[in-house]
């Protein structure tokens, strides 16, 4: 055998083992593959075993324990609900010096006692006020009131009286509605602030401080207005006095008097809201004012 034939004798082994490895290995794995599917097919069997078991013995709460938390939280009962205790509301009322008085007791008030009377339709053709009753006592108070205050207060220049001024407390009565009827019974005198010829200044503190001690000292009046002079100058509201008019005294029923310290008959006008809100003014008036000299005459 020639050295070639040998090599090729040699080749033809090696090959011939590669061959044989290789097949052994592929054999083997089958082994493998059928030894792990054999497993897996018990283990399939045995989990079918044992849902049937449990399907044979069915889950029932007797064999459950469920541990619930307990709640702080109960159910309301409605019965209970009922005979919870009422709540009573007590609703604000309001003091009778402030919602006026009756028809009745008004007409008895002004018949029983010396009042006099003012008709405002002799001064304004349009006034939710249709009459003024000024009570005698009250009258010679705030005349004594003038008398003193002119006397002290005039200027060392001729005719220079200055204006002074108070707070008017009565009761009303809204006979029909936007109607009323009031009475003036006690006059409360007030300081002015810088009191001179032209206007009456009235500290808002002290003006507040009064309207307080009024309600607290006449319980069963009501504050129906102000009074203030315009001496010399005529009667009319002007800027001032309507600011005080609509920041203090701005009720349907609540009136401005005016007095004209320095005229011959002493001008006497009472200045009233019309229906529309808007206060009467001087450019309103009818002819003529009352006289102060005259109303004192009238009860002297």
């Amino acid at each position: 055998m020639t050295n070639t034939n040998k090599i090729m004798m040699l080749e033809i082994l090696k090959i011939s083992d590669f061959l044989t490895l290789i097949i052994a290995s592929i054999v083997m794995l089958f082994i493998i593959y059928f030894i792990i599917k054999r497993i897996n097919k018990k283990k399939i069997q045995s989990n079918i075993a044992q849902i049937k078991k449990s399907v044979a013995h069915p889950i029932t709460e007797s064999n459950i324990t469920i541990l619930k938390k307990k709640s702080n939280y109960e159910i309301p009962d409605v019965h209970k609900e009922n005979q919870r205790p009422k709540i009573n509301i007590k609703k604000k009322s309001t003091p009778e010096n402030l919602k006026g008085v009756s028809v009745e007791f008004f007409n008895n008030l002004i018949n029983s006692s010396a009042f006099l009377n003012f008709d405002m339709s002799e001064l304004w053709q349009n006034s939710v006020l249709s009459d003024i009753y000024m009570s005698v006592e009250c009258c010679n108070r705030l005349d004594a009131y003038l008398k003193k205050e002119n006397l002290e207060q005039i200027q060392f220049e001729a005719n220079m009286i200055p204006e002074i001024g108070g707070i008017l407390l009565g009761r009303f009565n809204e006979e029909r509605p936007s109607s009323f009827r009031i009475t003036l019974e006690e006059f409360i005198a007030i300081e002015s602030v810088n009191p001179n010829l032209y206007t009456l200044e009235f500290c808002t503190d002290s003006l507040v401080k009064e309207l307080g001690d009024a309600a607290d000292t006449h319980p069963a009046l009501s504050v129906v207005g102000w009074f203030h002079t315009h001496p010399g100058h005529g009667l009319f509201l002007s800027i001032p006095d309507l600011t005080i008019q609509m920041g203090f005294f701005r009720e349907s029923y609540q009136i401005a008097m005016e007095i004209d310290s320095l005229s011959s008959q002493l001008d006497t006008g009472f200045f009233t809201q019309k229906t529309s809100g808007i206060m009467n003014n001087s450019i309103d008036n009818r002819p003529a004012w009352y006289s102060w000299k005259a109303i004192i005459d009238a009860i002297s």
